[in-house]
């Protein structure tokens, strides 16, 4: 294959709106699937699959680690932190400070450094 690899980071309502839209258009030769739930990762993967070859795309769908992202030309990170909004203005920003940590991390992994600590 030598087309492009789009990694895909959660495997929520946000990522599987994602990948089902990047599959249908066969747009990448390659989906990565990362997610801290590896059974809706499987999931996930099942379904593209049997979409892409219902849809005839060709896109190949595989799970994967957040070491894989390395090799991805493009990465779309839909990660929801579980958390309570309380906010009663702004709500958008509970969500940005609750899903930052959770962000950080990742960043760290993928730049292969230890995330800040958020003390």
């Amino acid at each position: 294959m030598s087309g492009p690899v789009v990694g895909i980071v959660g495997a929520g309502a946000v990522g599987q709106t994602v990948a089902t839209s990047l599959v249908t258009a066969g747009l990448p030769d390659r989906l990565l699937v990362v997610s801290r739930q590896p059974s809706q990762v499987r999931g996930l993967c099942a379904d593209l699959q049997d979409l892409a070859h219902t849809t005839r795309s060709r896109s190949l769908i595989e799970a994967g680690e957040v070491a894989d992202l390395h090799d991805c030309d493009a990465v779309v990170i839909a990660l929801r932190t579980d958390f309570t909004n309380t906010a009663q203005r702004d709500i958008r920003r509970g969500g940005a400070a609750a899903n930052a940590p959770a962000l950080g991390a990742l960043a760290g992994s993928c730049a292969g450094t230890a995330a800040p600590s958020s003390s």
